[in-house]
């Protein structure tokens, strides 16, 4: 995969990595772009996944922002946009980085030990309610249909809860399809129940 191609599936990354006005009282101070180089270090340089980086900020924005964006700051030479993109990392960098992959390490255990089984993500549940009878893009159809109808809970981000309506707006805001289906939760009872109401049936009158 190319430099290019990498950067365009990071970028999908960063809406996760702007915090909204509740996090703006108790956010870690730090420049945005310090963030995003930190996510790129994250990736091409720990081995973290992308699933993985909207796992940390789903799980805990704060912790991971606290870790990523000092890193971005001080090793921005050899993010994805620096001078030295192709470059090893200096033998000094070992220190901060080894203590980073630490903390994040201990993240996305937690994140994972602690996950919770009443919101799950969107893959994990349209995977699990797919109907073999149906072809894929009906599946995400009757899917989006349940979730955004305004009777299933969601959440932003851990204990953080969303309307369908205000997904749907950040969506809009973000130039994405209203019915675009970010990384968030979705409460698995609701949604068990709004794919499980029967189907309509038109019947003709007289």
């Amino acid at each position: 995969m190319s430099n290019q191609e990498t950067k365009m599936r990071l970028y999908e990354l960063f809406e996760h990595a702007w915090p909204d006005p509740e996090d703006l009282a108790d956010d870690v101070i730090h420049r945005t772009t310090d963030l995003w180089r930190g996510i790129d270090i994250a990736v091409h340089r720990l081995g973290y996944g992308p699933e993985d980086i909207k796992a940390l900020l789903f799980y805990s924005r704060y912790g991971t922002v606290a870790v990523l964006a000092p890193l971005g700051e001080r090793w921005s030479a050899w993010a994805l946009d620096g001078l030295m993109a192709e470059a090893a990392l200096p033998p000094e960098a070992g220190p901060a980085m080894e203590l980073a992959k630490e903390r994040l390490d201990k993240l996305l255990r937690e994140a994972t030990e602690r996950r919770s089984v009443t919101y799950m993500l969107p893959y994990e549940l349209l995977s699990y309610h797919s109907d073999p009878l149906l072809t894929p893009e009906q599946n995400e159809r009757r899917f989006k249909r349940a979730v955004f109808s305004g009777l299933v809970r969601l959440e932003k981000r851990r204990g953080r809860p969303a309307t369908a309506d205000e997904v749907q707006r950040l969506n809009v805001a973000a130039r994405r399809p209203p019915d675009y289906l970010p990384f968030m939760g979705i409460h698995a009872e609701d949604l068990a129940r709004e794919l499980g109401r029967p189907r309509p049936v038109l019947v003709k009158s007289g």
